[in-house]
């Protein structure tokens, strides 16, 4: 979380995001960074135990980036859902990151303020130890595996 308050300009960022997003729809990066602004700005905003409003918004703006092909949004809104108790749903998304190659290390998303309500649940030490197997079973098979056997056959091309 941010220290000090910085809601004027979360608020002004989102702002100029809403503007911008009338005249270039189609941008999903910006429908990702927009997304982003509206999760800050909520976790600003944020004094009770209702969800912010803004955490809704975020949500719609990265599903839009993602249908727009912003697959990073992927690991956004897993971690809009972690914020939001929605675990299954971050579960589901960090899945699909994983399947598009962009989940990060699970130490850093064991590090991230954003998932610290997703880290204390049986699903996603589940989903660790899935991730943690594949990177195994990945490196076991790898071409650059020290275990791997080296071709005896020439190269495909001369040397000198």
């Amino acid at each position: 979380e941010l220290e000090e308050d910085t809601s004027p300009s979360f608020r002004a960022s989102v702002e100029s995001f809403e503007i911008y997003l009338q005249t270039e729809p189609e941008d999903e990066y910006s429908w990702a960074d927009y997304g982003l602004a509206l999760i800050y700005l909520g976790l600003q905003e944020k004094n009770s135990e209702a969800l912010p409003k803004e955490w809704f918004q975020a949500e719609e703006a990265l599903i839009r980036a993602l249908s727009l092909g912003n697959d990073q949004a992927c690991y956004y809104l897993a971690s809009l859902y972690s914020l939001m108790g929605n675990f299954a749903e971050a579960i589901q998304f960090l899945e699909s990151a994983l399947k598009r190659s962009l989940l990060p290390p699970v130490e850093v998303i064991r590090e991230d303020p954003w998932f610290e309500p997703l880290t204390k649940t049986v699903a996603f030490e589940d989903f660790v130890k899935r991730v943690l197997t594949l990177h195994r079973d990945e490196d076991e098979v790898s071409p650059d595996s020290p275990d791997s056997e080296e071709s005896d056959e020439d190269p495909p091309y001369e040397t000198a």
